[in-house]
């Protein structure tokens, strides 16, 4: 987090990077599309991979009704394309699977968690199949930020964002072919770094060996 900024401090960091001048009439015009660049950046980054240091797991209990938890799934998940995975309390290394949209889930009978769906239902996301399943869930989803405002802190590395948005702004404004391609090399050596840091941190729940005792060796 040492590392994260807010919205605020990666506007000016994007003003000092591209050496425009504060304080001048068309600043403000500037600022408020930098800042804008920035969250939408953040997004976009934010939606193309379940992030490590962005999900988190959530636990419910099925109501063994409609296929829903008890719980107000909206105060923790807000988007049901955030799901990454859900299992069970029964069976944690088994996760269940999506519901495609030609079965139908009415002829799936039981009361064994087997698959997941989106719903309606307000403040519940997700649904649960066959819709009687009951017992404890385990659902690991992205966290999704609510808003933001000149002090949200940006939850991603700073120098990515900076660049991203510096690469954008000069492709926007007509700069320099050679301004473009450098702040589109450092987005991207940035970004793969990231990644790689990323993918070695991956671990398969699905893998018996990730449930081990820590201290088997012994």
């Amino acid at each position: 987090m040492s590392n994260y900024k807010t919205l605020s401090q990666l506007t000016q960091e994007v003003i000092t990077e591209l050496s425009m001048y504060r304080g001048t009439g068309t600043q403000k015009y500037a600022e408020d599309r930098i800042a804008d660049k920035i969250i939408r950046t953040f997004i976009d980054i934010y939606d193309q991979r379940y992030w490590n240091h962005l999900t988190d797991w959530y636990k419910f209990t099925l109501a063994g009704e409609n296929g829903v938890v008890g719980e107000d799934v909206s105060k923790y998940i807000k988007n049901f394309n955030d799901i990454e995975c859900i299992t069970t309390e029964n069976n944690p290394k088994y996760s269940l699977k999506r519901l495609h949209d030609t079965t139908n889930p009415f002829l799936i009978k039981g009361n064994t968690p087997a698959y997941y769906k989106s719903t309606t239902i307000d403040k519940k996301i997700f649904q649960i199949i066959p819709f009687n399943a009951t017992g404890v869930i385990y659902v690991r989803a992205k966290t999704r930020p609510v808003e933001f405002n000149p002090d949200t802190i940006i939850p991603f590395d700073s120098n990515l964002l900076v660049y991203k948005v510096c690469w954008d702004y000069c492709c926007d404004d007509g700069n320099s072919s050679l301004q473009v391609e450098k702040y589109k090399q450092l987005y991207e050596n940035r970004y793969n770094s990231l990644l790689t840091i990323e993918n070695n941190m991956d671990i398969n729940y699905n893998d018996e060996e990730a449930f081990y005792p820590l201290d088997d060796w012994r």
